[in-house]
């Protein structure tokens, strides 16, 4: 994310697993040469947490007892009355356009 680079040092297992936008890029012209569309995605508002810890956007982060606040370890969920907030989702799904 050339807009939001934190969110893919902060939320990627290593720096080398990532997708950059020339790979999705492939992937989607690589199947559609074959008939298939593919819909990149980005995950949200659930399933957040990690990429997000510092921007101050998110609620229940890592909380605990994880059961109480998510299906599954780490909990996280956006916060939408972050008004921040819609301005990192408008870069982000802009440059995924």
């Amino acid at each position: 994310m050339s807009k939001r680079p934190e969110l893919t040092r902060l939320g990627a297992y290593s720096p080398f697993k990532v997708y950059t936008k020339n790979d999705i890029a492939e992937v989607v012209e690589y199947a559609m040469v074959r008939g298939v569309r593919v819909l990149p995605e980005f995950d949200a508002p659930a399933h957040v947490g990690e990429g997000w810890e510092d921007t101050g956007l998110t609620v229940c982060f890592k909380a605990s007892p994880w059961r109480h606040y998510c299906v599954e370890p780490p909990c996280g969920q956006l916060n939408p009355t972050r008004e921040e907030l819609y301005e990192y989702l408008e870069d982000i799904y802009s440059e995924m356009a």
